[in-house]
């Protein structure tokens, strides 16, 4: 019997031993920094100071967000995350870094370095005023990227989470995601849900030609392009918006896209002249899509692009420089289609290679 106690004595020493180590580990889970950053981020939403959950990101994208929460208009209309009012963070598991998509202007030097963002997919329970398309009542999975800036780890954005994740079997396939890669290509967006330069999102969305006609103004409408030229970056504002409202990265701001991603702006910048101009540009490419020819086919991409430099420079590179195109133009004789297959043709920015683009009109 003294032998049969020793032995119990023993296991019940092993238990207390694997329960105290089963319980530092999950303690470890839990309080792992990054991972611990990505939950105080999503509950601090739990208290109603928006102003405490925009000071979770990177200091130097912040003041979007700012804005964002301090527009009134905004918080009435629940628009993005401001319709949840509370989180309970379920699961945050790291991700690898492929899924973080290029697109984020305030993000890309971050990006420069594998050691300098982070991707955590977390599966989240939300309570919302309203189902707003971007935030709903129940369980949800997002993807949120952290940055380090200064040493110090921020948050970098949230954006919806790419379907692989959610299937162990298919992560090594990230030809298309949300944010990233390819999107079908169906009939062109009647409208498109913008931020303007005051953190405005009008909830209705604006008409899809007046986006194009305003972003071209806001651009380079009064830098007196050649008309080939000015198609050319008309159809990339054009194929880069009708991309964003399939893509789906703005979750956070209750939009499709916005101001610094593209100079989307509350007023034109134009002369009246020019704007007519450019009105004219935008009727004469009406129906014009240029998509992906490469594997799949006829998939949209992040048609990107940039002011760049007067010369030819960028071929191939996903990258639209604004100032070449115009010197493709004038110096070269480009025509608009060809600019596009310039830049565009064999190029894998933010997404595979998309082969010899097709320009068509549908």
């Amino acid at each position: 019997m003294k032998k049969v106690k020793q032995i119990l004595s023993i296991m019940a020493s092993m238990a207390v031993a694997m329960s105290f180590s089963t319980n530092a580990l999950a303690a470890d889970i839990t309080t792992n920094t990054n991972e611990q950053l990505v939950i105080d981020y999503l509950e601090s939403i739990n208290s109603g100071d928006w102003n405490n959950w925009v000071s979770f990101f990177a200091p130097s994208v912040q003041d979007d967000y700012e804005m964002f929460v301090s527009n009134e208009s905004n918080l009435q209309n629940n628009t993005g995350i401001l319709t949840v009012n509370s989180v309970d963070v379920l699961s945050v598991e790291k991700v690898d870094n492929s899924y973080a998509p290029k697109v984020y202007p305030e993000l890309m030097e971050y990006f420069a370095s594998e050691s300098t963002y982070e991707c955590y997919k977390v599966d989240m329970d939300t309570d919302v005023n309203q189902d707003n398309g971007y935030f709903s009542d129940g369980i949800s999975s997002h993807l949120v990227i952290l940055v380090k800036d200064n040493d110090e780890w921020h948050i970098g954005t949230m954006l919806g989470c790419p379907d692989e994740l959610n299937d162990a079997n298919s992560l090594s396939s990230i030809s298309a995601r949300k944010g990233y890669g390819f999107c079908d290509c169906g009939s062109e967006p009647s409208t498109i849900k913008v931020m303007d330069e005051t953190g405005y999102v009008d909830p209705a969305g604006v008409d899809f030609q007046d986006f194009i006609v305003n972003v071209t103004c806001n651009e380079i409408g009064n830098e007196g392009y050649d008309t080939e030229a000015l198609k050319a970056n008309i159809m990339a504002v054009k194929m880069c918006g009708w991309w964003a409202v399939e893509a789906e990265y703005r979750e956070n701001f209750g939009c499709d896209i916005k101001n610094g991603d593209v100079n989307y702006r509350s007023s034109l910048l134009t002369t009246d002249k020019n704007t007519e101009i450019v009105k004219d540009a935008v009727s004469d490419v009406d129906g014009w899509r240029m998509v992906s020819s490469s594997g799949t086919g006829g998939k949209l991409f992040f048609a990107a692009y940039y002011a760049g430099s007067y010369n030819d420079s960028g071929k191939g590179t996903g990258q639209l420089r604004q100032n070449g195109s115009n010197y493709l133009a004038e110096s070269l004789g480009y025509d608009w289609k060809e600019i596009l297959h310039y830049y565009y043709d064999g190029s894998s920015h933010n997404n595979p290679d998309v082969g010899t683009v097709q320009i068509t009109n549908s």
